[in-house]
This record gives C-alpha cells, sequence and structure tokens, in this order.
C-alpha cells in the first residue's frame, strides 16, 4: 500500500462549502424532524483518508488536502472501511457521503453490521452521481437501534474508478441518543 499525501492541507487547491451542497431542509439536519422519545441529532464524522483497502494488492493516495481518498491503482471494486463507532442503543438515521466525481462510473458507500460469526447485514446504500465534481448525498431514514453487544459496524466505500476524478472525501452518520 502506498500513500502519498502533504504533511499538512496547506496544498490544498481549493476549499469546498460542502453546506452549501447539501440542500436546504434535508432530514438530517439539527433540529429538524425531532422526535419527542430522541435526542437531536449527533453525528460521527469521518474523512475519506481515512478508511484503508480491505485488499493490499491496491495503492490509494489522496488529494492535496490530504482528507480526500482516491484509489491510485489496482482492482476498482476494492471496498475500504473504516470502523464506524456509534454508541450502544442509538439509532442511526442517516448517511451521509461527501465525494468529488467527475468520472463516468459512480460509486459505492454503505453501513455494514457484522455478527460474530461474519455474517453480515448491509443496512442502507448511497452512491456518487453525476459528473459534477464535489456533491453530497443522503440516504433514505434507516432508523437502525444499535447494537453494539452482538454486532460491528463498518462504513464502506467501493470507487469504481482509478485517479483523481472519483475521491471519497468523507462520510456524516446522523444519529440520535434515546
Amino acid at each position: 500500500m502506498q500513500i502519498d499525501a502533504p504533511p499538512t492541507g496547506e496544498d490544498q487547491a481549493e476549499t469546498v462549502d460542502w453546506e452549501a451542497l447539501i440542500p436546504e431542509g434535508d432530514p438530517d439536519q439539527r433540529s429538524l424532524n425531532a422526535d419527542p422519545n430522541w435526542s437531536d441529532f449527533y453525528y460521527f464524522h469521518v474523512a475519506g483518508s481515512a478508511l484503508h483497502p480491505r485488499d493490499s494488492s491496491v495503492n490509494w493516495t489522496t488529494d492535496g488536502s490530504g482528507g480526500c481518498a482516491v484509489l491510485s491503482s489496482g482492482d476498482t471494486s476494492v471496498v475500504f472501511n473504516v470502523h464506524l463507532d456509534i454508541p450502544n442503543g442509538a439509532r442511526i438515521d442517516y448517511l451521509r457521503l461527501y465525494y468529488y466525481d467527475t468520472s463516468a462510473n459512480d460509486s459505492y458507500s454503505w453501513i455494514t453490521r457484522y455478527n460474530n460469526t461474519g455474517s453480515l447485514t448491509d443496512l442502507t446504500t448511497v452512491k456518487s452521481t453525476g459528473t459534477a465534481g464535489y456533491g453530497t448525498t443522503l440516504s433514505a431514514l434507516l432508523g437502525h437501534i444499535v447494537d453494539s453487544t452482538n454486532f460491528s459496524y463498518l462504513l464502506n466505500w467501493r470507487p469504481y474508478q482509478l485517479g483523481q476524478t472519483m475521491r471519497l472525501c468523507g462520510f456524516r452518520v446522523a444519529y440520535r441518543l434515546p
């Protein structure tokens, strides 16, 4: 595995206003769709560069900021993942994907729940869409109650594209506490 990243974000070519890309009134925003039995939203954020490929035969790098992951060589169907650390008993409501996509392909992201014998369930999926560059995609309402006693949770990304035209910039998981 090869990682080529600048030591700081000083080399970042542009600043992205992610909030401007989120449509006003999207349901994963704080103080919207409040449920009296649950808290307001808490968020688990992770940068794309925090994910690592499950296959050591691929190479990856980051963009100029060091935050977005890029598959630089190898199988484009490789899965990158990272542990999703949400409190036991919390309710996961939404997965938001932050990406850069100017390729003809879409990347896919999802949350997977594993039990202690290796069986899995994919809970929700989102994808990068279009070729406009920076974007964000929100999952449908999930409403999944976390059971970290019996399961572990992972965030996954499959790029389906080599190079800087497809970048995973990050995830935001919106969850509520009882």
